[in-house]
């Protein structure tokens, strides 16, 4: 990946982040995906749009994924001493992983269908974007099983991916939405995912 598309992915990523960070002023938590709870987002959406099931599906698994990965640092600290432990947490990190981009994968398939010619290429390309993410999980969990013991002993795991997986799978799941938003002229899947 040159460095141009490295820096477009990373701008993009941070503009839907900041385009998306609403916190629930009422008081009321957040909620729940991939075991880890993740602020809640507002649309302005109806609630029987494509968008309104999608859009705030991905924002939440968006945050939480980044919030799970974030999880095995705080885990990891007291495991200096015990690499074997701190293999268990690690595998099982990726496994929340991949259960968190598994309800995004629940959510994308069960919404209704989206308005407009395009809607059968809108879905197949949201479909696509998180398969892809799915998959670039699972690789790197594999890779993850296949170190040894000896590779845990630092905080930093060698060999490991936990963290550029991460943010490799956000970065297909919003490219692909702001694709697909330019290229069926869909811009409620653009930026912020149904914002204005």
């Amino acid at each position: 990946m040159t460095r141009r598309r490295l820096l477009a992915v990373a701008l993009a990523l941070a503009m839907a982040a900041g385009a998306c960070s609403d916190d629930d002023e009422s008081g009321g938590g957040g909620d729940q995906l991939g075991g880890s709870t993740v602020p809640a987002t507002a649309t302005t959406l109806p609630a029987d749009s494509f968008d309104a099931a999608v859009c705030p599906a991905t924002l939440r698994w968006s945050s939480s994924i980044v919030v799970i990965a974030n999880d095995f640092a705080d885990l990891s600290r007291p495991l200096d001493d015990d690499p074997g432990e701190r293999r268990r947490v690690y595998l099982e990190t990726f496994d929340r992983v991949a259960a968190a981009t598994d309800e995004l994968a629940d959510v994308v398939g069960s919404a209704p269908a989206p308005r407009g010619a395009s809607a059968d290429a809108i879905v197949e390309g949201v479909v696509d974007a998180v398969e892809a993410a799915s998959e670039e999980v699972a690789a790197a969990r594999a890779i993850a099983g296949g170190l040894g013991t000896a590779d845990f002993r630092f905080r930093s795991v060698r060999g490991g991916k936990l963290y550029v997986t991460t943010e490799k799978a956000r970065a297909i799941v919003l490219h692909a939405l702001g694709d697909l938003a330019e290229d069926h002229d869909y811009p409620a899947l653009a930026g912020g995912c149904g914002r204005r």
